[in-house]
Formats: structure tokens, sequence, C-alpha cells
């Protein structure tokens, strides 16, 4: 049985429990927050995504105006991973224990699928986990290509350049282009 089919088990999830797993997650996981969720029926996400935009000029009001360039599009994939916890009690506990044994467990899970998400967004390797940002091959900001993350050197070993050090800082701001600093997440 599974979630991913109404008959075949899905139809035991309620929406009302999955809509508040995930509340409860967005609101104790600094990551949660700015992720989005997409609701998907297969076991991967593509989203089209143009890392160029087309070509564009100036002219006079009545100068022709030559075709342009056109924007590039990629394809980026995101395939679906589990994360699960699966805490046994008796059904005796649930009963009789003096605090209320579910809602302990689940609080619980909330606080370990923060940290398991946290942790995957960031440094996952992409084995039935994500692949988290700082895990993509890491190339100078200048030689950027699709699929790198890029990054610009400080100047100075694990430190800022002594003169002016918080040059690199606006650099950072600046290299990234306003498109993107403003795009909105996933």
């Amino acid at each position: 049985m599974g979630i991913g089919s109404g008959p075949d088990g899905g139809y035991l999830v309620p929406v009302p429990t999955e809509t508040e797993i995930l509340r409860r997650l967005a609101i104790i996981s600094p990551i949660r927050q700015i992720a989005s969720v997409r609701q998907i029926s297969t076991a991967t996400y593509k989203k089209a995504f143009a890392f160029s935009g087309p070509a564009s000029g100036w002219v006079a009001e009545a100068d022709a105006r030559p075709q342009s360039a056109n924007q590039q599009i990629a394809d980026m994939t995101f395939p679906a991973m589990e994360l699960y916890a699966m805490p046994a009690a008796t059904q005796t506990l649930l009963d009789d224990a003096a605090v209320d044994v579910e809602q302990w467990i689940a609080e619980e899970i909330d606080k370990v699928f923060a940290e398991q998400e946290g942790a995957a967004f960031v440094n996952g390797n992409g084995v039935n986990k994500p692949m988290g940002f700082l895990a993509y091959p890491k190339v100078p900001t200048s030689t950027w290509t699709w699929g790198k993350t890029g990054y610009l050197m400080t100047g100075a070993a694990g430190a800022f350049a002594t003169t002016a050090p918080s040059d690199i800082l606006f650099d950072a701001i600046y290299s990234i282009r306003a498109a993107i600093a403003k795009m909105p997440a996933l």
C-alpha cells in the first residue's frame, strides 16, 4: 500500500493530516520556510528554467528592429524522496498514558524531520535524499555554467581581504542577476 494511489491507501492519509504536518514543518524548519511544496503524481517534478533571457537592444522610434537572440532554457528535474520515521507505541500506552503520547511522538518526529530536511537541502548527496546546494560542483562565478554553484574569492584564505574587506559582500550581491535575486521559490 502507498499514498500515491487512492485505492492503494492514499485515501487513508487525510488532507488535513498532511496539511498539518507540512504546516508544522514550515514553523520549525528554516529551510522549509523558504522552500515550497509541489503536488506531483509521478516520481519526479520537472520545471523549465530560462538560464539566459532574450537579447534586447535600443533603437530609435522609426529604426528597424532585427530579430534578437532567443533565451536559453534548461530542464530542472527534482526526484521525489521519502523521509520517514516509524516509532512504535503499544495501544495500552496510547490509551492509558498520563500525557498524549501520540501528540508527543508527532512533535518529536517534526523536530527530527526538520533537522533531516535542513541537512539534506544543504549537504545532501542526492542518493535517496535531495541534492544539497553545497553538493553541486563549485566554480568561480566568472566561469559559472549551468548545474554548478558559483563562488567569489574573498582575497585571503579563510578570511576577508585586508584592504576594503566589505567589497566582496557588495560583489556577491551584485553578481546575482536581478531576475534571479527576485525570483520566487520553486
